[in-house]
């Protein structure tokens, strides 16, 4: 039996805050994408990964790893966007 791993941070494609996740769940068919990452005590538009500045300190970290979300970003969310 071959085994694989599955890596749950490249399948993220766009991350939210609550306050996002009502229109998003009612746009999905047209946002598309893969899995949505939701912070339920953040307060953060739909951000799609791609569309991230990479002047930006989050579009850094993202660089770091070709775009894929890692500890690092979700620090940096966890400290940076405000709360609910």
């Amino acid at each position: 039996m071959i085994e694989e791993t599955y890596r749950v941070a490249n399948a993220v494609t766009h991350v939210l805050g609550l306050d996002a996740v009502a229109e998003t769940t009612l746009n999905q068919p047209e946002i598309g994408g893969g899995k949505k990452l939701v912070y339920t005590h953040k307060q953060a538009d739909l951000t799609k990964l791609s569309d991230v500045s990479a002047d930006s300190e989050l579009g850094r970290i993202l660089a770091k790893t070709d775009g894929i979300w890692s500890q690092a970003a979700e620090n940096y969310v966890l400290k940076n966007y405000p709360e609910i």
